[in-house]
């Protein structure tokens, strides 16, 4: 369907395709990865690229109420000592592990922008700071180790954080859904 389906969007007027990466989908257990058939985010991305369009990929790894489990996979509640999204060298080992090997596949195949491919964006982490509060600086820590871990990765695109005011520099503090320009502060936006 994917060939259809972007064919239509961009008859619609659309440039760019948006696309999470389904963690819980693509490494249903610990180390063993899926890219197969509809799991195949190389093709997918391939195909907007051959019809000329841009793509958005939203790694993650977390992706709120739009998928089951935030797209987190199952088995890492089974993780002695984790909690989810937060300083918390297990959750970060694991996170850090998913997001390089996304991106490793991106390189491999040449499908960032700056290596001429339609790659434009990759987003971290999604959506957090609704639940930074929780995690006091914890929370804060995360977000910037988050952001740190997705540039170290030079990917050569910029990295973004939906929703997320202290996204630290140079990731971009993007938001996603209706009223953006009434919840985000235009003051911060502008510094």
């Amino acid at each position: 369907m994917w060939p259809s389906l972007i064919s239509k969007a961009k008859d619609g007027g659309v440039d760019v395709i948006q696309t999470y990466v389904f963690w819980n989908l693509h490494e249903p257990q610990p180390g063993q990865y899926d890219f197969s058939g509809r799991n195949d985010i190389v093709s997918f991305i391939k195909e907007v690229q051959a019809q000329g369009l841009y793509a958005s990929l939203r790694v993650g790894p977390f992706i709120e109420s739009e998928w089951n489990y935030g797209g987190l996979p199952f088995w890492l509640h089974d993780i002695p000592g984790i909690v989810y999204r937060s300083d918390n060298e297990p959750f970060k080992f694991y996170m850090q592990n998913f997001t390089t090997k996304i991106v490793n596949m991106m390189k491999s195949e040449g499908l960032y922008a700056s290596q001429g491919g339609p790659i434009i964006l990759s987003q971290i982490e999604n959506e957090y700071q609704n639940i930074e509060g929780a995690f006091k600086e914890n929370g804060t820590r995360y977000v910037r180790w988050a952001a740190e871990m997705a540039v170290g990765l030079q990917t050569g695109v910029p990295w973004m954080m939906c929703k997320q005011e202290d996204a630290p520099d140079p990731v971009i503090n993007t938001c996603n859904g209706m009223k953006c320009g009434q919840s985000f502060d235009r003051a911060k936006l502008t510094k």
